[in-house]
């Protein structure tokens, strides 16, 4: 990476654009950065370190991106800083503005940040430029570090030597030297690698212990019989119980596959006895049911006896009953219905001919209603017509006073675009007129830069003539000193020399009058090219002001050829007035005519609506005639139907209806009186017929249930249950006895069971934690010997970092000695107990002993400090995949060091810069600033900072 330009304005110390054209130094060399104390030589840093990463360079004292707006800046000032360089022979420009504050504003103006790119795309986000990172791990790396491959920290190692930070890596202790390695060489990876193997050896170690306690718990849980049980039962489980129950009881976790083993041999007992007594209980049971069996079915036929005498007692009494309800069944059908009948269809046909009455008579009345409606709409609609139709003449009456508007406004449109044709032509002569103010303005700035150029140039020429006559003064004095009486004079060719020359003091060096007389010719060339920028401006002022004065007496048929200019503007701002003053009134004329022309419309819109009315009201009158016409027919017709009708009704409709209600009840009596015998008669015969069912369901019941019983009885005698003499009492002291043995039964089979069940859950418990134990244990063997290499006395980190401290310092050796005249060279400290890996000391050559890095002198502490800081950019750009950097920066130091040393420092350095490395340093040692060319003068004004180049 190398700089091409840098731009700051209101950055730090820098209030107006400032731009740094690092191109003009070369691609090789030292540049000297140097100037008044405070007047922002590390900002040129601080803004190289902000464009590319977003913070500052400054050493310890760095400043958040926030306080990097100038205090000389007001609102109107935008802090930016643009950094143009190059990289793998392609230019890349990064623009980066912080967040800010400005005076007399609320809200902080946000940060933003721009990268243009050699193919002209545009990069516009912080996470595209700068990537994005969580937790301190990379998502994303941007594309200032994948063009440069090396992140913030490592560029300011290899590339910003900042102030402050050269005696940190010297001095540092190792726990600090770890810090920053960590930092540099990305070694966090293996210090994260070291805190999860110990966090995986406390895991695994407390697991570990956790399954033993466990497997120590589940042998407490083992459930044992008494001895004497396994010797009368099973005599060969005697020796597994005596071997168990010591291994259970001392916890012997280291026989636990053993411990399994007995534990399934005892079990295997309890099974076996669990099936004994299972078969027992159910032998027991199944008798016990049996007798219970023969008791209920007992207790069935003794029931079954009551309900068929039961039965047999009901039906009896329902046969009487039948035959009762069958005879008045039979007399209630046998009455004649057929008069009341015959009466009740003569009055319903005397009842349909009153309801077709009274509907006729309805209708009848409704056509007239009908009729009378449609006279009375018609009316109506002959007073809407003539209402209509006055007001029709009156909108054509209104309408006629608005024929020639279109032609109104058609003038109006006319003398507006006039007069806008010529606001066109007066905004020209305005934007000339401010243009010829603005290269005015300019001209004045010129001339003023002029005067001061002039003064440069005047100091110039007086410093040189007096170093070249000091000079000239020098060389007469040694000739004069060479001259003898009676030899010519080389220059005037006289023999008598009676006042020769004499030696002058101060006398400059050539370098100094060339210098002198370089400057004198800048000086002249700025002064030459100033003065030809004032006479191309004045030129196009003029040429500018002809051409105004010519468009302006076009404009108003006058002649402006002698006229001031201060006369073309005031006339130009009246005419102006007069220009807008006319467009405004035409403007109001056209919007009234506007309003008129959209009455006009509405009232076209209302005679055509009244039109349109008119003719559907033509329509409805013609519909209305032909419906009155229709309604007064239909009105004749159902009148004359009324009439004839009302002549054939014999009786009032009143006596009628009550005649026919009579009749009604007659018939309904009599139809209740036979369907009430009827469904007595059905309900004694259903009840006679479901009882007489039921008696011949018990009786089938009781000869199922005696020879069921016959059968229980046989089998209860087999199975000795029963006996032939035995009595009530008996047989129920022997149900009690079998219940009570099922009972005992069931109780042990349970305690067998529970303990079967427990002691079978342990056996499976006991082997998963067998198998989780070993898989546990091999785990943590092995883990252990891991954590014991990886966090021993020399932990993994630090030997990575002490393969890059070997590195560093052996780099740095081969600058030390050369700069030291081989005094003294660095040393890694030995690796001791209680992980020093990282120290460092200085081997003396003179002494030839170690000692402390303090020890060294301010000047010796400077050049080792440097050595070390060589050689660390030196090992950082090899381990990042061969990244190249061809810029550095050096912030002070240099001050500390003797007149031998610095210039070791200085040779050392240039060797470095003649591979195509820039190096630039910042420092106030008069002697750096006589023996490096290239510089950048930062002046401090009241107005901010100021830089000039020397080249």
């Amino acid at each position: 990476m190398r700089p091409i330009t840098l731009t700051m304005n209101a950055f730090g110390t820098y209030l107006e654009e400032t731009t740094i054209p690092f191109e003009q130094f070369g691609t090789s060399g030292l540049v000297l950065i140097t100037g008044d104390t405070g007047a922002g030589k590390t900002t040129i840093f601080d803004a190289i370190s902000y464009a590319l990463y977003g913070e500052t360079s400054s050493g310890n004292k760095r400043r958040k991106p926030e306080m990097l707006r100038s205090d000389y800046a007001d609102a109107k000032n935008k802090t930016y800083v643009s950094l143009t360089f190059e990289h793998q022979d392609e230019q890349y420009t990064i623009t980066r503005s912080p967040a800010y504050f400005r005076d007399g504003y609320a809200t902080k103006t946000a940060a933003t940040v721009e990268m243009l790119l050699p193919d002209g795309t545009r990069l516009k986000t912080a996470k595209d430029i700068d990537g994005e990172t969580k937790g301190g791990t990379i998502l994303f790396p941007g594309k200032i570090r994948e063009l440069l491959g090396i992140s913030l920290e490592q560029f300011r190692q290899i590339a910003m030597l900042a102030q402050g930070d050269f005696l940190k890596l010297l001095h540092a202790e190792t726990k600090e030297r770890e810090k920053i390695f960590r930092t540099i060489f990305n070694t966090q990876i293996f210090f994260d690698l070291q805190e999860k193997i110990s966090a995986t050896y406390l895991d695994r170690k407390r697991r570990y212990e956790s399954l033993r306690q466990g497997a120590e718990e589940q042998l407490g849980e083992i459930r044992l019989l008494e001895e004497e049980t396994y010797e009368k039962k099973q005599p060969e489980a005697e020796e597994c119980w005596e071997r168990l129950k010591r291994n259970v009881k001392e916890r012997r976790l280291e026989v636990l596959d053993e411990i399994i083993r007995d534990l399934k041999v005892v079990n295997a007992v309890d099974v076996a006895e669990l099936k004994k007594l299972r078969a027992a209980e159910e032998r027991m049971r199944e008798h016990l049911t049996k007798l219970q069996d023969y008791d209920r079915e007992k207790e069935r036929q003794r029931r079954n006896q009551e309900d068929c005498e039961k039965f047999f007692q009901e039906r009896e009494r329902l046969t009487v009953q039948v035959q009762s309800a069958q005879e008045a069944y039979q007399q209630a059908a046998g009455i004649d219905q057929t008069p009341w009948i015959a009466e009740k269809d003569q009055i319903q046909k005397q009842l349909e001919i009153h309801g077709k009455l009274e509907m006729i008579r309805s209708n009848c009345k409704k056509s007239e209603a009908d009729w009378k409606n449609k006279e009375a709409q018609i009316r109506q609609e002959k007073l809407s017509a003539e209402k209509m139709a006055e007001e029709k003449k009156k909108i054509i009456e209104q309408l006629k006073l608005w024929e020639t508007l279109p032609i109104r406004q058609e003038q109006n449109r006319q003398r507006r675009e006039q007069w806008k044709a010529q606001e066109e032509i007066l905004k020209r002569l305005r934007y000339m007129q401010e243009e010829i103010y603005k290269k005015e303005t300019e001209l004045g700035k010129i001339r003023k830069r002029l005067l001061g150029e002039l003064c440069r140039k005047d100091e110039a020429n007086q410093k040189y003539n007096e170093l070249d006559t000091k000079s000239r003064a020098h060389m007469a004095g040694i000739f004069a000193a060479e001259l003898i009486d009676g030899s010519p004079c080389p220059v005037c060719g006289s023999i008598s020399h009676p006042s020769p020359a004499g030696k002058v003091s101060g006398v400059p060096t050539a370098e100094e009058v060339k210098r002198a007389q370089k400057e004198l010719e800048r000086a002249k060339e700025a002064c030459d090219h100033t003065q030809e920028q004032i006479q191309r401006t004045e030129a196009a002022v003029e040429t500018e002001k002809n051409h105004l004065r010519q468009r302006l007496s076009e404009l108003s048929k006058a002649s402006w050829e002698t006229k001031r200019f201060e006369e073309i503007a005031d006339y130009l701002e009246q005419l102006t007035e007069k220009i807008t003053n006319r467009i405004e009134e035409l403007t109001k004329e056209h919007e009234e005519l506007e309003k008129q022309k959209e009455k006009q419309e509405a009232w076209n819109a209302q005679l055509e609506m009244i039109e349109a009315r008119q003719k559907g009201q033509e329509e409805r009158q013609k519909q209305l005639q032909e419906d009155r016409e229709r309604l007064l027919g239909k009105y004749l017709s159902d009148k004359s139907t009324l009439e004839v009708m009302e002549k054939q009704v014999t009786s009032a409709k009143e006596q009628l209806e009550s005649q026919l209600t009579a009749c009604i009840k007659t018939l309904e009596k009599i139809r209740r009186d036979t369907e009430a015998a009827q469904k007595q008669y059905l309900a004694s015969k259903e009840l006679a017929d479901k009882t007489e069912g039921q008696l011949r369901a018990a009786k089938e019941e009781g000869d199922r249930l005696q020879n069921l019983l016959k059968e229980q009885e046989k089998e209860l005698f087999r199975l000795e249950i029963l006996s032939g003499t035995q009595q009530e009492g008996e047989r129920a002291e022997k149900e009690a006895f079998m219940k009570e043995a099922c009972a005992q039964f069931h109780e042990a089979y349970e305690v067998y069971l529970l303990r079967s069940d427990k002691n079978a859950e342990c056996v499976r418990k006991l082997e998963k934690r067998e198998k989780e134990l070993g898989q546990a244990e091999a785990e943590f063997v092995q883990i252990r010997r891991i954590h014991a290499a990886a966090n021993g006395n020399y932990k993994f980190e630090t030997y990575i970092q002490g393969v890059y401290f070997d590195q560093i310092i052996a780099q740095a050796n081969k600058r030390l000695t050369m700069m030291m005249h081989q005094q003294f060279e660095l040393k890694r400290g030995e690796k001791t107990v209680g992980n020093r890996g990282l120290d460092l000391f200085v081997y003396d050559y003179r002494t030839a002993k170690n000692r402390d890095v303090r020890t060294l002198s301010g000047g010796e502490s400077f050049v080792a400090s440097l050595a070390m800081a060589l050689g660390l950019s030196d090992i950082v750009q090899q381990h990042n995949g061969g990244v190249k950097l061809e810029t550095m920066f050096i912030d002070e130091g240099f001050g500390s060091l003797d007149a031998d040393t610095l210039e070791q420092a200085i040779r050392t350095l240039n060797q470095m810069s003649k591979g195509k490395c820039l190096i630039g340093i910042i420092s106030h040692v008069e002697e750096l600033r006589k023996r490096i060319d290239k510089k950048i003068y930062i002046h401090k004004t009241n107005q901010g900072s100021q830089a000039e180049l020397v080249v």
